[in-house]
């Protein structure tokens, strides 16, 4: 409201306060105060006039006042709003900027498929229009103690001035990022009690890069993995705003597409490969008996027609060797379909019916061993037989499988044994079958994948020939039966596969008719 004071020596309000003692130094004997209101009625702040005599400001003074304090408040408003409409312009641009700024990083990002110059322009675009003195993406490379992380590029400076320090760990500053947490933003990282906590250096290691502004940014895929993190330094106080910190947020998460995409381009091309190299070995796998049954049709004939007569032991073991020739494709030919048709999702069609075990891997182990030459192929049994309601040509497969492995992958002969014995638990009794062998033996890396569609371990994949697709076959159909598969194997020193089967189908009503896991 206003207020009048015609004599502040005499102002009750103002008695022993700091503002009289202040008034009276500067010689003010009266004063007047309207205050400023916008339109919309919130207080700008006032008008004051001030005389050096005692004075009552006449009611057309009062009025006059009361006019230059609605212009002051107009003129303020008015002064005010130019002021929101330009920062509002301002901010506008910026925004437009960004976007385009964004658009064309997201455009050059997106038409990068190889992983490591993907990578290199996103953390050379972000370091660039943060302003930094340099920017590091780093790849989440975990050991197992959780907290190994593997420098992957480096922009602004050579990557020799990273060369001779550890790579970022698991600290409290850096943790945050690494675990996907949020960003960090720190106008001196000197001040931010999470700096220097931790051994062995308590902050920057000797003749590191000076990092006072730091900025750090996660880079999520859209499954919600931690791919990696943005850092960012520069040796000033204060220099990434918040400007910087959305530019530098929206490239970290166009390059988490583009890395996602990447990636998904690389498997495929992975996929490409397997594909060409298991359609090479299955194409080889079916030249070869049909070669032999070419050929032995082909001199059969050739005999005919020459002499007219044909030795009949001759004859017979020609066509026994057609027989199993054409068998072979023919099993060949089923196992490839069933793995088509497991891989759209159609269940096989178990024709189950009791089946003796013992007796399935006895005869498989005598079909392999003429071919197996130098290899010695045993079969163990705890029991003289062990049936159960089985599929018997899908097992029989299984078995092929297995065995035809530990010959193929035993280049240098040595002991095959099959071991079937009964197991009991609470879920009821089942059946188990190991196939051990004293070859090649599975590479670490490769035993997680060892049952996966066109996967072979890597110490043979150049030197054997094989289709990639026996173990998957075998899984699958084991898994049809409710049963399951495993490896145990140590390279240089052979295999154990085990299959356990339970001996009656689950009683759920769809063991047959489910997707195999994996």
């Amino acid at each position: 409201e206003r207020v009048v004071v015609p004599d502040i020596r005499a102002c009750d309000f103002l008695a022993g306060t700091a503002g009289l003692a202040a008034y009276v130094q500067a010689g003010i004997h009266a004063a007047q105060s309207t205050p400023l209101f916008s339109r919309g009625g919130s207080l700008l702040g006032m008008i004051s006039t001030h005389w050096r005599e005692p004075h009552e400001p006449a009611e057309r003074d009062l009025q006059l006042l009361d006019v230059l304090a609605r212009q002051a408040a107009d003129l303020i408003e008015r002064r005010h709003a130019e002021a929101e409409r330009a920062a509002l312009l301002v901010r506008e641009r910026e925004a437009r900027t960004e976007a385009e700024t964004l658009v064309q990083v997201g455009q050059a990002l997106s038409g990068e498929l190889e992983l490591e110059a993907l990578i290199q322009a996103a953390t050379d675009a972000a370091t660039q229009l943060s302003g930094a003195q340099f920017g590091a993406f780093f790849y989440n490379v975990v050991n197992q103690q959780g907290e190994s992380y593997m420098l992957y590029t480096l922009s602004g400076v050579p990557r020799a001035a990273f060369a001779g320090y550890p790579m970022p760990r698991n600290t409290s500053l850096f943790g945050v990022t690494f675990r996907g947490e949020g960003i960090v933003r720190i106008d001196d990282v000197r001040a931010d009690p999470r700096f220097g906590r931790n051994a062995p250096y308590f902050g920057l290691p000797p003749g590191h890069l000076p990092v006072v502004s730091f900025l750090a940014v996660p880079v999520i895929s859209r499954s919600g993995e931690v791919l990696g993190g943005l850092f960012f330094g520069h040796a000033e106080p204060g220099m990434f705003t918040e400007r910087a910190e959305r530019l530098v947020t929206g490239i970290a998460a166009q390059a988490a597409i583009a890395i996602d995409n990447a990636r998904l381009f690389e498997q495929a091309q992975q996929a490409l490969h397997a594909r060409d190299a298991f359609l090479a070995a299955a194409a080889h796998d079916l030249k070869s008996p049909l070669t032999t049954v070419k050929g032995l049709s082909q001199l059969l004939r050739r005999r005919v027609s020459g002499s007219g007569e044909l030795d009949t032991a001759r004859l017979l073991s020609g066509l026994a060797t057609i027989d199993a020739g054409v068998t072979t494709v023919a099993a060949q030919i089923d196992e490839l379909q069933d793995v088509a048709r497991l891989q759209l999702g159609q269940p096989l069609s178990l024709q189950r019916q009791p089946t003796d075990l013992v007796l399935l891997a006895r005869q498989a182990a005598a079909t392999h061993r003429l071919p197996a030459g130098h290899h010695r192929i045993q079969v163990e049994a705890a029991e003289a037989a062990l049936v159960g309601q089985w599929d018997p040509v899908r097992l029989k497969r299984v078995l092929d499988n297995l065995l035809g492995n530990a010959v193929k992958y035993s280049p240098d002969g040595g002991a095959i044994t099959v071991t079937v014995t009964r197991e009991a638990d609470a879920a009821g009794d089942r059946a188990m079958l190991a196939v051990r062998d004293q070859g090649l033996g599975i590479p670490a890396a490769d035993l997680p994948r060892v049952f996966e569609r066109f996967h072979r371990g890597t110490n043979v994949s150049s030197q054997i020939a094989g289709s990639g697709i026996g173990l998957t076959s075998a899984r699958w159909i084991v898994q049809q039966h409710g049963g399951s598969i495993a490896v145990e194997s140590r390279e240089g020193a052979g295999s154990t596969f085990t299959v356990r089967l339970p001996l009656e189908p689950p009683n759920d009503g769809t063991p047959d008719a489910r997707e195999p896991a994996g």
